[in-house]
């Protein structure tokens, strides 16, 4: 093949490392990255994208965590994983396996305290771990214990505009 005769101008990368706080900034849109709690994988991240008076807030992976509310604060969409409640048990995992994969993930339940706590404007449940369709309303059934405000279980290719 003549592919490995081609200009490398294609393979060059500028990366940088994340660190907390302002990581991208112009006229337009801020993001803040902000640390998550994913134990064992350090570091994990989440971000915060400010625009035009408006803010949305990717948890990323973790469990809940009080600079994850902080972050989070007063924000008009928190999009947030979650699992579903006795997933990890339900799928045959001995009990030390299924207790190591829930300590580093939000469950539904907890997913609308941290948004009631963050007092989000809108709560979308996205990344959800042990999700079949049919549990959509489940999930949200959960979530909504907790948080009062909009939930939305996510699929692909969705789109929210902020209120």
């Amino acid at each position: 093949d003549l592919v490995e005769k081609n200009p490398g101008v294609g393979d060059k990368i500028n990366a940088h490392e994340v660190h907390e706080g302002v990581v991208y900034q112009d006229a337009d849109v801020m993001i803040t990255a902000f640390a998550v709690d994913h134990r064992p994988v350090e570091p994990a991240f989440g971000y915060r994208f400010d625009s035009g008076g408006k803010s949305i807030v990717i948890s990323g992976d973790t469990r809940p965590s009080d600079n994850l509310i902080r972050y989070a604060k007063g924000a008009d969409i928190l999009i947030h994983e979650a699992y579903e409640p006795d997933f990890f048990e339900n799928v045959g995992n001995p009990p030390d396996l299924a207790a190591r994969l829930r300590s580093y993930h939000t469950s539904a339940i907890e997913v609308g305290e941290v948004a009631q706590k963050a007092e989000v404007k809108l709560l979308v449940i996205s990344h959800v771990v042990g999700r079949r369709d049919k549990d959509d309303e489940r999930i949200r059934e959960l979530a909504s214990r907790g948080f009062k405000g909009k939930i939305v279980v996510g699929k692909d290719l969705m789109r929210f505009r902020p209120d």
